[in-house]
């Protein structure tokens, strides 16, 4: 890539292919710097729009997913109509907006009654004032209870 400066359409190509090699890795950080690489030699590549995209969606990044979605569709409607994919990634955006109280309290979404309610004995126990090992922890749980 150092030896084609001069060619900067090529070096985007080659920046975007190797984002996609990263992001089959999962190894999501290195494609998005790749991918931001291959932007800056070449800010008209539909292609790196829609693989940061990807890397972004995967990542919840949801405002930045929806952008460089948008960007690809603009720069080349005809191959990439992500209509549905920018209206998916809103959805998304919004869903993972919520409390997921499963995640809160360290259990899967098919947990059994009794291992929620182990966790969350655990958890009351962990943050409860009395109980709390850690002294700032303690003051946090007591200033808590007292705004209520």
């Amino acid at each position: 890539m150092n030896l084609e400066v001069t060619n900067k359409g090529y070096i985007a190509t080659v920046y975007t292919n190797r984002a996609t090699a990263w992001m089959k890795l999962n190894k999501n950080e290195e494609a998005l710097q790749d991918l931001n690489k291959a932007i800056q030699f070449n800010d008209k590549y539909p292609q790196a729009f829609h693989k940061r995209g990807e890397v972004s969606l995967k990542m919840s990044e949801f405002d930045n997913a929806i952008r460089d979605f948008q960007s690809a569709q603009e720069l080349d409607p005809d191959k990439f109509d992500m209509t549905d994919k920018i209206r998916e990634t809103k959805i998304a955006a919004k869903h993972a907006k919520k409390k997921d109280y499963y995640k809160i309290l360290g259990v899967e979404p098919n947990a059994t009654e009794s291992e929620i309610k182990k966790s969350y004995r655990k958890l009351a126990l962990k943050w409860h004032p009395d109980h709390a090992h850690d002294p700032k922890a303690k003051v946090c749980s007591t200033l808590h209870l007292l705004s209520v």
